[in-house]
């Protein structure tokens, strides 16, 4: 497989938007959206599914699937999971090995435990 880049059509943003907030202020701040994204994830079968938190750079968004991800709900409802954030310019072989690598872990580590 050839290790090429992606890139979303050379999009260049004049302006960058971000803050700042701790983890209860995040949580509090978008508590319907974490609550809406647990549920569309739990609340169907265990099929794959994607669900894309897009927007402008600094905006919280690996933040909010992050914390979405880590809950009690969703470490119940599927067998494994791994976390990864794309950016605009990515390496789909370096973006799979981090996947499996995620994965490969977690197996171990559930071996492990018995």
């Amino acid at each position: 497989m050839e290790n090429f880049e992606k890139t979303t059509a050379d999009a260049k943003v004049s302006t960058r938007c971000s803050f700042s907030l701790d983890n209860e202020e995040f949580v509090w701040a978008f508590k319907e959206e974490i609550e809406q994204i647990i549920q569309r994830l739990t609340g169907g079968t265990k099929e794959r599914d994607v669900i894309s938190i897009v927007g402008m750079g600094g905006l919280g968004k690996a933040t909010l699937a992050k914390r979405c991800t880590t809950t009690r709900s969703i470490a119940d409802h599927f067998d494994i999971g791994a976390f990864c954030t794309i950016s605009q310019r990515y390496s789909i072989r370096k973006l799979l090995a981090e996947i499996l690598k995620q994965v490969t872990c977690r197996v171990k580590a559930r071996h492990q435990r018995g």
